[in-house]
This record gives C-alpha cells, sequence and structure tokens, in this order.
C-alpha cells in the first residue's frame, strides 16, 4: 500500500496519513483532528494528548 501511495499521483496525503497511522499507532480521528500548535517539527514529536478523548 505504502508502495503504491509514494508512486500514484496525488495520493501524498494518503502517504503521510498512513505512516503516521502506522509508525504511531494513533487512531483516524486522532491523526485527523491534529493542529500545527501540537507538531513539533525540530524535535519530530506530535502530542496526541490534547486530542480528543474517549471515555
Amino acid at each position: 500500500m505504502l508502495a503504491h501511495f509514494r508512486s500514484a499521483p496525488r495520493t501524498k496525503h494518503l502517504l503521510l496519513f498512513t505512516r503516521l497511522a502506522l509508525y504511531t499507532g494513533a487512531r483516524s480521528g486522532a491523526i485527523l483532528g491534529l493542529t500545527w500548535d501540537r507538531v513539533d517539527l525540530e524535535r519530530g514529536v506530535i502530542d496526541y494528548r490534547n486530542g480528543p478523548s474517549t471515555a
């Protein structure tokens, strides 16, 4: 799947989403709910703790 997303045009967003899901184990809602204030590109850190919580 990743190889397909890398080679197919207009699928860069799907590649990024899939990598985030696979490498972090985050749920789709947490990934889609991310905001830039919770992403630290310099340190390579994403803070999912401030995202939507489930009971």
